[in-house]
């Protein structure tokens, strides 16, 4: 599905959320448009990445977008995107680079070398990875293979300039409430094996993997018996 058809997907399913919403006495006002970012570093000795939805953990880098203590997140939007931070005097600067959704070889250019693989072909393997999310013991997503999330434009990147591309955010056929004070974590498994030498990005750089979330932010929820209703309702007539 395109952006344009999310939008307008998107855009049906608020209006339809909040009048669901005032229903239970929750101001449909309180119902807004969100997208989560989370984020982790790459590491040559690392094969299995955690992610955590709540803003009360340490913070990875300042362009992550966590979900507050006291919110309520109807998630029905997923990504997994790659961003090489600049570096520069032992300083990240993540702001600096744009969220890619395939290992652009413009941008991940660190030759093989005397490792087997290069940069761009090593960070393939996030894309052969398996993405698991628990909220506290309970399985949301369990083991999904990550190949739907590859997406390259149809014009690729030339060494001088490179498309435009926004958050690709897809729809995987499910969706779920994500409580901001529950344990909320994902956990994205790359290949057993293969060569990780060069998935970091070099001295001058730092690769992270992007989990990105598109969907709709109850503010000031709480976790109480009105919106534990709002939500149970939600899930049954939006199908889980």
């Amino acid at each position: 599905m395109s952006n344009a058809q999310n939008a307008l997907v998107q855009r049906s399913m608020l209006k339809q959320h909040r009048a669901w919403a005032a229903k239970y006495d929750i101001n449909p006002a309180d119902i807004r448009p969100q997208t989560l970012l989370l984020f982790a570093r790459l590491a040559a000795d690392k094969e299995t990445y955690y992610f955590d939805v709540d803003d009360k953990s340490t913070s990875i880098c300042p362009v992550e977008n966590r979900l507050k203590d006291s919110s309520l997140f109807f998630a029905n939007l997923f990504a997994l995107g790659l961003l090489k931070a600049p570096v520069a005097s032992s300083v990240e600067y993540p702001a600096g680079a744009p969220i890619v959704h395939y290992p652009d070889k413009t941008i991940f250019a660190t030759a093989a070398g005397t490792a087997v693989l290069s940069e761009a072909q090593a960070l393939e393997m996030v894309f052969h990875s398996t993405l698991t999310l628990k909220t506290d013991q309970t399985v949301r997503l369990d083991e999904m293979a990550c190949e739907i999330f590859r997406f390259a434009p149809d014009t690729q990147s030339g060494a001088a300039a490179h498309p435009s591309q926004s958050l690709a955010l897809l729809d995987i056929s499910t969706s779920f409430f994500i409580w901001g004070d529950r344990k909320n974590q994902f956990t994205l498994q790359l290949p057993q094996g293969g060569d990780r030498t060069h998935v970091k990005g070099g001295a001058a750089a730092q690769n992270f993997l992007v989990i990105g979330i598109g969907g709709f932010e109850v503010v000031n929820a709480g976790n109480n018996a009105r919106t534990k209703d709002f939500s149970r309702f939600v899930e049954e007539n939006m199908g889980r």
